[in-house]
């Protein structure tokens, strides 16, 4: 059963992990599209 757990435990951890790093990716994708554009007016 404790095996199970862990299992379950790192699946979810890895789960949260690659969504956290989705989230930072597209935010700086925003982030350097936003500072193109403003680069662009200029």
């Amino acid at each position: 059963m404790e095996r199970i757990k862990v299992k379950k435990v790192k699946k979810n951890t890895k789960y949260i992990v690659s969504k956290k790093l989705d989230k930072a990716i597209a935010y700086l994708e925003t982030k350097a599209t936003s500072a193109n554009k403003n680069n662009q007016k200029h």
